[in-house]
């Protein structure tokens, strides 16, 4: 009776330990597809966000270049027109005053499309770097995602283990069932 009390009292703790370990793989379970969920919605979100960026990104590098390319069109343009008309003055043999005025003309010209250059490359330059660094935060959040998953796999893993653990419960219990049915 000794044996058979102490057996039972066998059973019921195992058992209330294969609850408890039952329940806790259950939550376990719901929460590891709870984040396999919240990640599939975060990588969706990141992976929206990167390309709308990077498109946003590339289109504005795009604009620059075209601004870019179109003032240095428009300065040989003018350096083209400007000489045309020196060509033209050039038999009535320009006056020392009218040389000097397109002569600052063109400086002034030449300086503007240089600032203008600068300016645009600048801006160029600011978006690539801002671009870079939105790369950089993307791929950093894409990190902590794969750690995330990692985590989770190890949660399973611990899952799988707690199943093992409650297989044999079972058959302890199936064992201790058993003895008691030969005792009797």
């Amino acid at each position: 009776e000794k044996q058979i009390s102490a057996k039972d009292q066998l059973i019921k703790e195992v058992q209330k330990e294969k609850d408890d370990l039952l329940r806790s793989n259950q939550q376990l379970l719901q929460k590891v597809q709870e984040a396999q969920k919240q990640y599939q919605l975060n990588e969706e979100k990141v992976h929206k966000e990167f390309s709308e960026k990077r498109n946003f990104h590339l289109n504005q590098l795009n604009e620059f270049k075209c601004r870019i390319e179109q003032l240095e069109l428009d300065k040989e343009k003018q350096r083209q027109d400007t000489l045309a008309q020196i060509e033209a003055m050039q038999p009535l043999q320009l006056n020392n005053e009218e040389r000097e005025k397109f002569e600052q003309e063109i400086n002034q010209l030449k300086q503007k499309f240089v600032e203008g250059n600068e300016q645009n490359k600048k801006k160029l330059d600011e978006k690539e770097s801002q671009y870079q660094s939105n790369d950089n935060d993307l791929r950093q959040q894409i990190e902590q995602l794969k750690k995330t998953i990692e985590q989770y796999q190890n949660n399973e893993t611990r899952n799988n283990a707690l199943a093992a653990k409650a297989a044999q419960v079972d058959a302890l219990q199936s064992e201790l069932a058993e003895a008691k049915a030969n005792n009797d």
